[in-house]
């Protein structure tokens, strides 16, 4: 299994930093790799959604399953597509009124042995942009 982590603080409220991540549906049009992302079901705070992530030649489609813990918590899972296993934890922390740490926190086990290496590569490579490009969305919505 592979794992990757980042914390960030942020010059926003733990309310705006979780309305940007729990709205999946915006994700390609910031997020590097996001080809799409749409919610297919919705029940309370629960949410099912099909992604595709294009990684070089390689489009991941999956889908996957989104619990809102509002505005403290997100939590993604999927066991779909390219991944065994996936499993990605968001948490929002206010040390002020004004600022968020925003963690990020991805375990994750791709099912293709013949394409692991690469594609965990690529991955990984990805999720390293992942709280940069937040952040900057961040800044085009909230300032």
């Amino acid at each position: 299994m592979h794992s990757y982590s980042e914390s960030r603080t942020m010059p926003f409220t733990r309310e705006q930093m979780f309305s940007l991540v729990a709205d999946v549906e915006s994700y390609h049009e910031f997020l590097p790799a996001w080809l799409t992302a749409r919610v297919v079901e919705r029940k309370g705070e629960e949410l099912i959604v099909d992604q595709v992530v294009g990684l070089g030649a390689f489009p991941l489609e999956f889908v996957s399953h989104t619990s809102l813990k509002p505005p403290d918590h997100i939590h993604v899972i999927s066991r779909d597509g390219p991944f065994r296993y996936l499993d990605i934890n968001w948490h929002f922390e206010s040390p002020s009124e004004v600022s968020c740490v925003t963690h990020l926190k991805v375990d994750f086990e791709l099912s293709s042995p013949l394409f692991e290496t690469v594609l965990t590569l690529l991955f990984k490579r990805s999720l390293r942009q992942v709280l940069r490009a937040f952040e900057k969305r961040a800044r085009q919505l909230y300032h």
